[in-house]
């Protein structure tokens, strides 16, 4: 999560995590699990701000991979809105401290810095270094507890990362100087080098009727799966694993779903090209839309559940306020159908994918184009951002025409981009047949596929390879990863569920 608008160039990003509540000496971030409250920030120097993002993932998965209670999303959701404590925590002033100990309860706070991030080439290769540093303050007492900096890259030891790009290098130098840290404080090397390890554990099935998902969500709090069986939304609990509730469409096949991130708002967009507007948890219908001419292939909503986009197979985007129901702008967006329209982080732009094999930026105020790429494939067949909104994730296919032996060859290809800096990331092929979904885990590092190969695959982008491969009874045409990363659907002729350790 980031914090916009913070003076001197530096970007934070917030959440909160368990410590303990005092410490005399030079602790270890191990012992400090379990044991009270903290308020995290991480900010980064000038010239690293483009990779915050990036760092924070890295260090929140790692930090709750080592047992670190995540509180509740209200809780992050003030402090990060908080300017004036962002900006007194940047500054490490008294009064932030006794704020963050009165009104969060907060025995500590935890702020890493990205100190540096480069990248130079090398012998055609680029060569990658980067610094973080990790500080720990006693909210009461004022007094550190744990600071430490990462060690510096380029020694026989700690050699820098050679990557094929250099993003690539850059994004593991981040990687390498965040682990450096925690080891300097107690978290055991063999521990973080386990944390790219995945596992699946068959969970539970649901029948669907002979009936084709197309769409599936989890709910907010990751206890309930939402999947469209046409023209019905079913509802199942994961802990008693059964079907609780079953709602028929207003408007016929459902394609596409959406939540608002406080919880009080479901998107659904349909073949016949209404978006259908639902309050949750009740799932009562608050408006049914008449929004394309060609199915509305794709939904998104803002945080706060106020302005929802929809994106059609007529090429077009249109923006709806939720609360009455009227449509408030639209753009005549790409030529051929849209695969899908996400917010961006900050819900300022929005990110359109179209079949037009094009993914193009566009201020929602002004509804003006600010960035597009020409991706180079003969299909896009799907496409995702990761939960933060920094990676894009594109299933794409390449024919290939072997003259020689008169035969045609398909490709199938995940395409990533990140989408800071707009630069691609890494692309991963393994796939028999088409790529019909896509979705991430929370954070950067892994992203599923569904296929009409009947299988489903986890691929890990830091170690740039296929990590999990999971067999489904028929053909894949959709998959869902729950807000807390614990739980993988897939749909086929049955929706199956996973969970991961």
């Amino acid at each position: 999560m980031i914090i916009h608008s913070i003076a001197l160039l530096l970007s934070v990003a917030v959440m909160l995590i368990s410590v303990p509540s005092s410490h005399a000496r030079q602790s270890s971030i191990v012992e400090l699990a379990g044991k009270g409250t903290g308020l995290v920030a991480v900010v980064s120097k000038k010239g690293a701000e483009d990779y915050t993002e990036y760092a924070e993932g890295l260090l929140k998965e790692r930090l709750q991979k080592l047992n670190f209670k995540v509180l509740n999303k209200e809780q992050a959701d003030k402090a990060k809105k908080d300017r004036l404590l962002m900006e007194a925590i940047k500054n490490q002033s008294a009064s932030a401290m006794a704020k963050i100990s009165s009104e969060y309860g907060a025995a500590f706070l935890v702020r890493a810095t990205l100190q540096s991030v480069a990248s130079h080439e090398k012998m055609g290769s680029w060569e990658g270094g980067s610094s973080f540093s990790l500080l720990v303050i006693d909210t009461k007492t004022g007094e550190e507890v744990i600071n430490v900096v990462s060690e510096p890259m380029g020694t026989p030891d700690n050699p820098a990362p050679m990557e094929d790009s250099s993003l690539a290098a850059k994004q593991m130098a981040i990687s390498k100087a965040v682990d450096s840290v925690l080891t300097k404080v107690g978290a055991d090397s063999e521990t973080l080098s386990q944390l790219s390890s995945i596992t699946a554990n068959y969970h539970s099935a649901f029948s669907t009727d002979g009936r084709l998902v197309k769409a599936q969500i989890f709910s907010p709090d990751s206890t309930q799966l939402l999947s469209a069986l046409e023209d019905r939304l079913e509802v199942y609990s994961l802990e008693s694993k059964e079907k609780v509730k079953s709602i028929e469409s207003p408007k016929g096949d459902i394609i596409s779903l959406a939540f608002s991130r406080n919880g009080t708002t479901l998107v659904a967009g349909t073949k016949k090209g209404y978006l259908i507007v639902w309050s949750w948890p009740d799932l009562k219908v608050k408006h049914v839309l008449d929004a394309h001419s060609k199915g509305t292939q794709s939904v998104d909503i803002t945080p706060d559940g106020r302005l929802a986009v929809s994106a059609g197979g007529d090429g077009k985007v249109k923006f709806w306020d939720v609360a009455s129901g009227r449509q408030t702008a639209k753009i005549d967006a790409h030529d051929e159908r849209i695969l899908r329209v996400s917010f961006d982080a900050g819900a300022r732009n929005i990110v359109t994918v179209s079949e037009d094999l094009s993914i193009r930026f566009w201020d929602i105020n002004t509804r003006k184009e600010t960035r597009s790429f020409k991706e180079s494939m003969d299909r896009i067949e799907s496409a995702i951002l990761n939960k933060d909104k920094t990676i894009l994730a594109c299933a794409t296919r390449t024919i290939e025409i072997d003259l020689l032996r008169k035969r045609r060859m398909d490709k199938r290809y995940i395409r990533l981009r990140d989408q800071v800096s707009g630069r691609d990331i890494f692309t991963f092929e393994g796939h028999l047949k088409d790529i019909n979904d896509i979705d991430f885990f929370p954070g950067r590092r892994f992203v599923v596929t569904g296929s009409s190969d009947k299988t489903v695959k986890v691929w890990d982008i830091e170690k740039r390879g296929e990590v999990a491969s999971l067999d489904c009874s028929n053909k894949v045409t959709s998959v869902a990863i729950s807000n807390d990363g614990k739980y993988l659907a897939a749909a086929s002729s049955e929706i199956q569920i996973w969970k991961f350790k």
